[in-house]
């Protein structure tokens, strides 16, 4: 899901081309990002400008989901905190100290919005990463298997690689959902267009 020429649809067909995946793409339009940022926006009760990028995102996903008669999708949810992902554990003394208080606080910050979409387009989040079991092994796994100075979430991407995904894929970079479909460049165009300075703002209005 995302505009044409955006990182994820690029990568998403790159990959799928390779390993021959069945694959299917929603490319999306800038005439088509308000409409969809309005029905994002009903679907959430705490609404701000990343919650309707990254909650359009799931909306689009879903909704292609639903064309094949679908019911339940798998997230990536809870990699992030359990395998040292962000930019906050570059900067922790502890890292897993920081793994623990970021999945701790996922409910407010992630778990929230996509279960409020979810729940409203009547369809079941699959989280693999918050699995019991994989969160306490994961938990028990050295930090610098995780981390280092050029490389976040090390071990998944060893991993990837063990199981016959090319070094160039297994190690890119990682883009949040609403910059690698472009969708955070949707609303600050819009947001220009219409006027406002702040993409919040141009949110809030819809």
């Amino acid at each position: 899901v995302g505009l044409e020429g955006s990182p994820d649809l690029v990568w998403a067909r790159e990959i799928a081309k390779k390993y021959n995946f069945k694959h299917k793409i929603k490319v999306l339009k800038l005439q088509d990002m308000e409409a969809l940022f309005k029905k994002t926006k009903k679907m959430l009760r705490h609404v701000d400008t990343l919650s309707v990028g990254v909650g359009s995102v799931l909306v689009s996903g879903i909704e292609l989901a639903k064309k094949d008669k679908l019911d339940k999708i798998f997230t990536g949810l809870g990699s992030e905190e359990i395998f040292a992902g962000y930019h906050f554990h570059d900067e922790a003394e502890d890292i897993h100290e920081e793994c623990w208080k970021r999945l701790k606080t996922m409910w407010k910050r992630d778990l929230k919005r996509d279960y409020a979409i979810a729940n409203f387009m009547n369809i079941t989040l699959l989280t693999p990463f918050l699995d019991e079991t994989v969160i306490k092994t994961a938990m028990r796994i050295p930090a610098k298997r995780k981390i280092d100075k050029k490389n976040k979430k090390i071990i998944l991407r060893e991993i990837a690689e063990d199981v016959g995904l090319h070094k160039k894929y297994a190690w890119r970079p990682k883009k949040a959902a609403q910059y690698g479909s472009y969708f955070d460049k949707c609303i600050e165009k819009l947001a220009r267009q219409k006027g406002f300075i702040f993409k919040q703002d141009y949110i809030a209005q819809l």
